[in-house]
């Protein structure tokens, strides 16, 4: 049986007030977890209050665009840098998920655009 190649649709996401707001809160955050032991237990781990809090901005900024399951996280960094050893499955497979959602970073150059533009710089 034959399968229909779908084509992702353009999206024209509505970048609101509070949407820029939650972003640029997100950007101010910085990450103080400890680093992972990746030769011993890898799995054990507890996220720092910085990263609480932008995970909970992630799901107000998510709700705020409308974004869709699929849609997960609503943007992507190009400047952020695998969180795992090079050379592992994981990091394989987050460099092949990153690059699979382009929109993702067209999301976040527009959100960039939108909060420079109501800075006024």
């Amino acid at each position: 049986m034959p399968v229909k190649k779908r084509k992702a649709k353009d999206r024209n996401f509505e970048i609101t007030p509070l949407a820029i707001s939650t972003f640029e809160k997100m950007r101010a955050i910085e990450c103080a977890c400890v680093p992972r032991d990746w030769a011993g237990k890898y799995w054990v781990h507890t996220q720092c209050s910085g990263c609480e809090q932008w995970w909970d901005l992630h799901s107000t900024l998510w709700d705020e665009l409308k974004l869709r399951l699929w849609e997960w996280p609503a943007f992507e960094d190009p400047n952020a840098t695998c969180p795992y050893p090079a050379g592992c499955c994981a990091a394989e497979r987050w460099q092949k998920e990153r690059y699979g959602r382009p929109e993702a970073f067209e999301l976040y150059v527009a959100l960039c655009k939108a909060s420079k533009a109501e800075r006024g710089s």
